[in-house]
C-alpha cells in the first residue's frame, strides 16, 4: 500500500520522524512530504490524489488553539481541502490534526 502524508511543516515532520525511526508495517510504503507552510498543504494533496500512485493520501496539520479563528492556518487549510473534496466529512477523513 502506497501512503503519502502531506505535513504542514517542521513540527509535524518532527512527529513523523519519530514514527519513521520506529518503522512502519512492512505492507506500507509510506512517503512523507513537508509542505513547508499551511498554504501549500492543499496543492500537494490535490497533486497527489490526481497522479494515481497513492492508495491513501492524508494531510497532517495543527490547530494551534485557533479553531474558532476563521482566518487561522488550520481553517485556511480546511477551506482549501473542502474546495477540493466537497464535504466536511471527506476533509475530516483525510485530516490528522
Amino acid at each position: 500500500m502506497n501512503i503519502l502524508l502531506v505535513l504542514e511543516g517542521n513540527e509535524e515532520e518532527a512527529l513523523f520522524d519519530i514514527a519513521r525511526n520506529n518503522g512502519f508495517h512492512e505492507s506500507m510504503n509510506v512517503h512523507i512530504i513537508n509542505a513547508e507552510g499551511s498554504g501549500r498543504v492543499a496543492p500537494f494533496f490535490q497533486d497527489a490524489i490526481s497522479n494515481g500512485y497513492y492508495d491513501v493520501v492524508m494531510c497532517v496539520y495543527d490547530v494551534d488553539n485557533r479553531i474558532s479563528d476563521f482566518k487561522s492556518p488550520f481553517n485556511e487549510i480546511r477551506k482549501k481541502l473542502l474546495n477540493i473534496l466537497g464535504t466536511e466529512e471527506k476533509v475530516d477523513a483525510i485530516s490528522i490534526c
